[in-house]
């Protein structure tokens, strides 16, 4: 019995190929794109991609919970998207990055490398988080700031405008660095 997911008939975007693997107890499937066939990430269901704009999951990527990618946002690489984490405009989630829980990701944001963003963490503008770098428990990361190395932004942490964050620096509470 083949119990692949069916997309609705407003969907001309994307189908599911049939291939599923397990992810944390969830099943996921392959999708493909529409227009040429091209083979892309994996979604748990039709609700983690939006089918009436130009983003994409791609690659070993994976969304899926209640995660949504919207706009034109990328999803790519081995990069994995979940809970009820929100990926729109044109921010990119690449490499083996992590976002979960009620995180949100938007504009021109590029999230990579091992980098983690989870708990209501809002990274936005063109903010970069990379390396091995974490924003958690409503960090902020905006502007054109950067945040990688082990640096960590957490408890209403924020780094905006074009500050730069590395190492191993921690910035939490209110504190707020910019430049």
């Amino acid at each position: 019995m083949n119990n692949t997911p069916k997309v609705s008939r407003e969907n001309t975007k994307f189908d599911f190929t049939g291939e599923s693997k397990c992810i944390e107890d969830r099943i996921v499937w392959r999708i493909k794109r529409n227009s040429d066939e091209h083979a892309g990430g994996w979604i748990e269901s039709e609700a983690n991609l939006c089918k009436d704009s130009d983003c994409w999951v791609g690659d070993d990527a994976v969304v899926f919970d209640s995660a949504r990618v919207s706009g034109k946002a990328q999803v790519c690489g081995d990069a994995r998207v979940c809970g009820a984490a929100v990926i729109y405009g044109n921010a990119k989630i690449s490499d083996s990055a992590r976002v979960f829980g009620k995180a949100w990701i938007a504009d021109n944001a590029n999230i990579s490398g091992g980098a983690k963003v989870y708990g209501e963490a809002h990274i936005f503008g063109h903010a970069e988080i990379f390396d091995e770098s974490k924003v958690f428990e409503s960090g902020k990361v905006f502007g054109t700031s950067k945040v990688y190395g082990y640096a960590q932004i957490f408890m209403e942490g924020a780094v905006f405008d074009f500050a730069e964050v590395y190492g191993k620096s921690a910035v939490y509470g209110l504190a707020q660095v910019h430049g």
